[in-house]
């Protein structure tokens, strides 16, 4: 709000061809109800760099964040054996049977990695888990409801959150996936129609 005698403040923004775009990997399961609520984690495809050289906005030697420029196979094979599978083992229910078939579902993305893929497998294998890797079927809207659904909603509460860089964008989309209510998913999931395992 500006009175008449005072003068508008200069505000300025970037052209959105340069706002840079940051890439997450998402897990999310099916929640139960009163006992888990099936959010597995929220992981940014970005890095740590330490500055060069002394700007106007970073002193030489800080710790900063850029995004991975390319994500291609093997950034995505190591954010699913380091960040969703580990994650997946902790975060599981105790008493839930670990031996039953644990399914990440994936599209057909040529970034993403093969069903086979020995590290994965071995990963998904190790201490005695069960967990496989599947593509998307043709032409399933699976993943296209958890579009819809999970990640529209996300986006929205991360919208709510005024972001300046890589590093507050990071902070308000972790902290939309704290806050996101299980009823969101739940109703998300119920869309899904599971393979049987």
């Amino acid at each position: 709000m500006v009175f008449d005698d005072e003068e508008i403040p200069p505000r300025s923004c970037r052209s959105k061809n340069f706002i840079p775009k940051t890439m997450f990997v998402a897990a999310a399961a099916r929640p139960s109800k009163g006992r888990w609520n099936g959010k597995i984690g929220l992981w940014p495809f970005t890095e740590q760099y330490e500055a060069k050289k002394k700007s106007r906005y970073i002193d030489k030697g800080k710790l900063c964040t850029r995004n991975i420029e390319t994500v291609n196979r093997d950034v995505s094979r190591s954010y699913l054996i380091r960040y969703v599978i580990s994650a997946i083992k902790t975060s599981w229910p105790r008493g839930w049977d670990r031996r039953r078939s644990i399914l990440i579902q994936q599209d057909n993305a040529k970034p993403h990695v093969p069903v086979n893929d020995p590290g994965v497998v071995g990963a998904g294998t190790a201490d005695g888990w069960n967990i496989r890797m599947i593509f998307q079927p043709v032409n399933s809207p699976d993943l296209n409801c958890l579009d819809l659904g999970l990640f529209a909603s996300l986006q929205s509460l991360q919208y709510d959150e005024l972001c300046n860089n890589i590093d507050e964008l990071i902070q308000a989309e972790e902290l939309a996936y704290a806050t996101m209510h299980t009823a969101i998913s739940s109703r998300t999931m119920l869309a899904l129609k599971f393979p049987s395992s």
